[in-house]
């Protein structure tokens, strides 16, 4: 059985253990911070890589502690184990080599994290050009709205102005049917005078053709016929009246003369002065007072 001999992690550049304030260089070898800022350290001793002071990566909270030959008693420095096999010491691990692919494992995590915040930030501003499009397409939304409402305002604004005019076009629809209706019967009354009846009927007959609804103007002059109807029925009967007061204003007059003749006759008869006729009631056409 090999003795066991401790192995530490050494610095590439000075070969002092790995302890303090750490630096990874790009090719992926621990280094300490000032041994890599070394001006006269031109390529990596371990690979030869002469990038590899780009892309370090600083490891904080990392020590590889001392070997077991040069730290004192206490010191917490890793070793590695060694079995024998046929007379020669095999080294089972060295801790270069797992220190290498714990830094190789922290920067393949730091570039994934890298890489996940590239995408989350590709995401976050792809999220708010979205949400910028959105906001756009809400304010278009927003100005469609107010233009459907501005139109539908206009478009009842119109139809009341429509309606309007509709109403003012009957009414003066009206007003000259009225007019030609009243004109109509002007003129038949004209013709009826100066050409007869059968000339008035053939001109009325074509002007009702020319309404736009004859039933009214034939109800008018039926309402008309009706009223001069009644208008000359009234008159007939104020007429009848008049003349049997005047009848009877008459028979009285004609009583009056018959009962002065008589007193007349009667004061002859008595041997009285004859009146004078000038001075009685027929003479003078006035009746006297009783």
């Amino acid at each position: 059985m090999a003795e066991r001999r401790g192995l530490c992690a050494v610095c590439p550049a000075c070969l002092r253990p790995l302890d303090s304030d750490l630096v990874a260089s790009g090719c992926n070898h621990v280094f300490h911070r000032a041994c890599l800022a070394d001006a006269g350290l031109k390529q990596c001793p371990k690979c030869g890589d002469a990038a590899f002071k780009e892309r370090t990566q600083t490891l904080y909270s990392v020590s590889f502690g001392a070997c077991g030959d040069c730290a004192g008693p206490g010191s917490a420095a890793p070793a590695v184990g060694v079995v024998d096999d046929s007379d020669d010491d095999v080294i089972v691990d060295t801790v270069e080599a797992r220190i290498s692919r714990e830094v190789t494992q922290i920067l393949q995590l730091e570039r994934s994290v890298k890489s996940q915040r590239r995408e989350l930030d590709d995401k976050q501003r792809e999220l708010a050009q979205q949400k910028e499009q959105l906001e756009q397409q809400e304010q278009k939304r927003a100005s469609r709205v107010q233009d459907t409402k501005r139109l539908a305002a206009q478009r009842l604004s119109q139809q009341q102005e429509l309606e309007t005019a509709r109403l003012k076009c009957q009414s003066l629809q009206e007003e000259l049917n009225r007019l030609r209706l009243r004109d109509t019967i002007l003129d038949y009354t004209d013709l009826r005078r100066s050409s007869g009846d059968e000339s008035a009927l053939q001109f009325l007959t074509t002007m009702v053709s020319t309404v736009q609804d004859p039933s009214k103007v034939i109800v008018d002059m039926t309402r008309l016929r009706g009223h001069y109807r009644t208008h000359m029925t009234k008159w007939l009967k104020e007429t009848g009246a008049a003349k049997q007061q005047l009848s009877k204003v008459r028979r009285e007059l004609e009583e009056q003369k018959r009962a002065a003749a008589e007193a007349e006759a009667r004061l002859e008869r008595t041997g009285g002065a004859p009146a004078d006729r000038s001075r009685s009631p027929a003479a003078g056409g006035r009746l006297p007072r009783r």
